[in-house]
């Protein structure tokens, strides 16, 4: 297997102009796209025998879909994955109202979940590090 190769370029901006960027991991039998935009998967590309390659995710081409998109295609979602019901959750006996971004359900997260984020990036050696 050959190293894994790791390059990045821009993918898009947010409404306040910030840059988005794609980071492209790459070996002999996988090629992934990662945005710094939710740590989204965009792209998995696996090569089968022979020369055939297969996309084993789902993504969009375009950043500006992933905004308007209310699906969480390749996004990281948290702090909390599914609903809470009523945006309410009991920790050590004292209960805290989170906010409700589905009916009167905190889902995924909220408002500021992972999703929606642009996440902080470093390019290691053979890799990305996203905090």
């Amino acid at each position: 297997m050959s190293p894994t190769s790791v390059s990045r370029e821009p993918f898009g901006s947010l409404e306040d102009g910030s840059p988005v960027h794609r980071f492209t991991l790459a070996n002999d039998s996988l090629t992934a796209s990662i945005l710094d935009y939710g740590v989204r998967l965009q792209s998995l590309l696996c090569r089968l025998q022979g020369d055939e390659v297969r996309q084993c995710t789902l993504g969009f081409d375009k950043f500006e879909t992933y905004l308007t998109d209310g699906a969480y295609i390749g996004a990281v979602v948290g702090r909390f994955a599914n609903r809470i019901r009523d945006g309410r959750v009991t920790v050590d006996g004292s209960t805290c109202q989170l906010d409700r971004n589905e009916g009167d359900n905190h889902l995924h997260g909220g408002l500021k979940a992972f999703h929606n984020q642009k996440w902080q990036s470093a390019t290691i050696y053979d890799g990305v590090v996203f905090s």
